[in-house]
């Protein structure tokens, strides 16, 4: 019968001990076996008995080792899924938490000889893999465990030991991760028990999560950023793509839940108003069309942009999308975000060059047209006046149009694209789209020569539809 399992012992692969020594029946070299673990995560061998010790669910080739040739062996495994085996190397597996005996016996020409040993089963701590709840330690359960109708990713098949944080709190070893906003809205992702907020294993590096997960930096529940144990293929970071098969955005495959209309495959992001950035990024505010500051990826030469839109690139405010990052930011660092351009040549065959510059948004235009307008029902009032005297500017802005809606962003709580209209904020974002520094644009003149404007308008890359 299982009891409870003891205090883990040194490391090793390999460990043998002699149980029973029988001498031969004809006298000649006697028989003696000694049982082997391959595939042991912590073995004991200080004391009378080997002792293996690993996490639930545990799997073991065991290996017999002989003085001479043996006729029979049977390995009993109590407590595996297979206690009982005449194979020479047979696998046990041990689902449940427990300690479990497991003995050897040989017979051969010169007798008869016996091994024993230990296996220790122990409760799946938080991040491990599992099949049910009953391999997870006190109060976790096995998400994604087998049977779970589909609701899981692939990369999550292996189960996963976790609890909810929502209502409990996460141990020390633990970081409550706020899954939820990458959901996006979708009430059938919401449904998913991985999309919760759940405690998951804390790290500083990959080297200390299991298999196919990395130590990356995920949404905390309460805002900010921590960093845990994860699938390294579910979910992207900051920066990371985020448009489908189909070429939309789609911000359920970010962890923030936020897909930016940036570069030609989309870019995952996260508002930085009134939260920070993730440490491989930095806050970001735009000249254009993003309604609010965003955070964007650091890039250098060994950490490029991959998206052929987008550029290693230091702040600058001018032009289309051009941008200005947080001060606290290195004032050396380079992000990705959208290439500049004058022509469409410098972004195909990827994009576009859109160069229409950024104007007043429609409701401040329709004041200035409201305005302008004639009163005939008697003399013109102050304010009139005074806007007949400015009436240059005013008609320049009522006249430019409406902004294309460029840097639209998907937005994980309402999974829709929006875009400003507060005359305001769009303000405090507008810079001008002229450079003056840049060299004169030359082209075609009616006499077969060329002309030059005075300035070239710098525009950003723009994924063609």
């Amino acid at each position: 019968m299982p009891s409870p399992g003891g205090d883990l012992g040194p490391s090793t692969d390999l460990t043998r001990s002699l149980i029973d020594l029988a001498t031969s029946s004809d006298g000649g070299p006697p028989l003696f076996a000694e049982l082997s673990f391959s595939g042991c995560p912590s073995l004991d061998a200080s004391g009378s008995l080997p002792r293996c010790s690993g996490t639930a669910p545990l799997v073991l080739r065991m290996v017999p080792l002989t003085s001479t040739a043996f006729d029979t062996i049977v390995w009993t495994l109590t407590g595996a899924i297979m206690p009982t085996s005449h194979e020479v190397n047979p696998t046990g597996t041990w689902t449940k938490p427990g300690k479990y005996d497991v003995s050897l016996v040989v017979q051969g020409p010169t007798g008869s000889a016996m091994a024993g040993g230990e296996v220790v089963v122990l409760a799946a701590p938080t991040g491990a893999a599992c099949n049910d709840d009953s391999q997870c330690a006190s109060g976790s359960q096995c998400l994604c465990a087998p049977g779970d109708g589909g609701a899981c990713p692939g990369v999550l098949a292996g189960g996963l030991c976790s609890h909810r944080c929502d209502t409990s709190s996460c141990a020390p070893t633990e970081e409550c991760i706020d899954l939820t906003a990458s959901a996006a809205g979708d009430p059938a992702l919401a449904a998913q028990p991985w999309r919760q907020r759940v405690c998951l294993q804390a790290c500083q590096s990959s080297g200390e999560c299991r298999g196919g997960f990395a130590c990356r930096a995920l949404p905390a529940n309460g805002g900010g950023w921590r960093s845990a144990c994860f699938p390294s293929a579910l979910l992207g970071d900051v920066g990371a793509p985020c448009r489908d098969a189909n070429g939309q955005l789609a911000p359920s495959a970010c962890t923030s839940g936020v897909c930016a209309d940036l570069g030609a495959r989309g870019m995952c992001t996260a508002s930085c108003a009134s939260s920070s950035c993730p440490a491989s990024a930095t806050c970001a505010s735009f000249s254009d069309d993003l309604s609010h500051p965003v955070c964007i990826p650091r890039c250098d030469p060994m950490n490029p942009c991959s998206d052929p839109l987008l550029l290693c690139q230091g702040p600058n405010a001018s032009g289309r999308l051009g941008f200005t990052v947080d001060p606290a930011a290195p004032s050396d660092g380079m992000w990705c975000a959208p290439r500049r351009c004058t022509r469409a040549s410098d972004c195909s065959p990827a994009g576009t060059c859109d160069t229409s510059p950024p104007v007043a948004p429609p409701d401040a235009a329709m004041m200035a047209d409201a305005a302008l307008a004639p009163d005939d029902s008697g003399p013109p009032s102050d304010a009139a006046m005074a806007v007949d005297a400015g009436d240059a500017d005013a008609d320049t802005s009522a006249d430019a149009g409406a902004p294309p809606d460029l840097g639209a962003v998907v937005d994980a709580s309402t999974n829709e694209t929006s875009a400003s209209s507060d005359a305001s904020a769009h303000a405090d974002l507008a810079m001008a789209p002229v450079d003056a520094t840049a060299a004169p644009d030359a082209r075609p003149a009616s006499d077969g020569g060329t002309t030059t404007d005075a300035a070239v308008t710098i525009g950003f890359c723009k994924r063609t539809p």
